[in-house]
């Protein structure tokens, strides 16, 4: 994603650049230019930004955002058409500094590393892009040593592929007659929205979804989840180092990884 991301943008300030070229005039003053320029700008802010900050730090696209604010900027007015060139040539330097950096390029490595292909159980794209979205903000949260910000979404982003795997299924009778689905006082069993972690991890086990490792530490994490009450993990005496960190995010993706 991120490299893709990276292109777009090179190419989007390549093609207004020549658009610009085609003009001998000192001033921008055609809506026609202003327009390619507005474009260019907001593509930055409303597409390539947000997606970019999801895998990047911020501090490592304030240049850039200073830049095209300047464009946008100028594409209301009328402009010097060298000092937009300058500025997008300045936009597609400081692009090939962010694609070079070695701790950005480490933190999208990190990010995407192993990233799963949802569409084995997920047909819809709208659904498999906000679970590589969850993924790559597990790591984020787990290289940058967020403890309980690290559970909670990976706990969740465990939570979100079981379901999947469960609707997965068009018929879900087998599911529902497992012995360790959850049931009613009545002996029924629950409807899924009423479904917890512990229960799609049980019948995940009993339909073989998962080993029997994968369901051990799949419980140990759904009571790492209850530190998100503080009060909970002080009666604990727990705590988390970057190790433990690794740990538990590295067993959680083959978790993922047996279920899809």
């Amino acid at each position: 994603m991120s490299s893709e991301l990276l292109v777009k943008i090179s190419k989007n300030l390549d093609n207004t650049r020549k658009q610009l070229l085609k003009s001998s005039d000192t001033q921008i003053r055609g809506k026609e230019e202003k327009q390619y320029i507005r474009e260019l700008s907001e593509s930055w802010f409303k597409d390539c930004r947000p997606n970019l900050l999801k895998i990047v730090d911020s501090v490592f696209l304030s240049k850039l955002d200073v830049l095209f604010t300047s464009l946008l900027e100028k594409s209301t007015k009328n402009p010097s058409r060298q000092l937009v060139l300058d500025a997008i040539k300045n936009a597609k330097n400081e692009l090939n500094i962010l694609s070079t950096n070695p701790t950005v390029v480490t933190g999208i490595t990190s990010d995407i590393q192993g990233l799963p292909d949802f569409s084995q159980i997920i047909s819809d794209a709208r659904v498999q892009g906000l679970l590589k979205d969850r993924w790559i903000e597990c790591s984020i949260c787990v290289r940058n040593n967020a403890p309980i910000a690290s559970i909670v979404m990976i706990g969740g982003l465990l939570e979100s592929i079981l379901l999947a795997k469960i609707n997965s299924y068009q018929d879900k009778s087998l599911i529902f007659k497992a012995s360790s689905s959850p049931k009613d006082s009545a002996g029924k069993t629950k409807l899924l929205k009423d479904w917890s972690l512990y229960n799609m991890i049980e019948v995940g086990f009993e339909l073989k979804w998962i080993t029997i490792s994968m369901r051990d530490f799949s419980m140990i994490l759904r009571d790492y989840r209850n530190y998100i009450h503080p009060y909970k993990e002080l009666s604990s005496d727990g705590s988390f180092s970057s190790k433990d960190l690794s740990l538990i995010w590295d067993f959680a993706k083959r978790i993922v990884l047996e279920i899809v």
